[in-house]
């Protein structure tokens, strides 16, 4: 989708859709890691490009995961049909 989220904000997201314990995540810096290679403190993918030879309407980063919790609790669209 065109949304932009912090990795925090994502997890947020996940843990909402997907009704699990907030309590076990916890915000954390990126210089608190203590990562040996620099990271960027915004990265992002670019999707213009896509947009342009894609037809169609790209979904958000929740409405993503609500059609994945919707697939997965669903055994039955698991099944293969071919």
């Amino acid at each position: 989708g065109n949304d932009f989220l912090s990795r925090y904000d994502m997890i947020k997201t996940l843990i909402e859709v997907f009704d699990l314990d907030s309590s076990l995540v916890h915000a954390v810096r990126s210089e608190e890691l203590g990562q040996a290679a620099k990271r960027p403190s915004r990265a992002g993918l670019k999707t213009a490009r896509i947009h342009s030879i894609v037809d169609g309407v790209f979904r958000s980063y929740r409405e993503n995961l609500v059609s994945l919790k919707d697939y997965l609790v669903d055994p039955a669209r698991w099944a293969r049909t071919s």
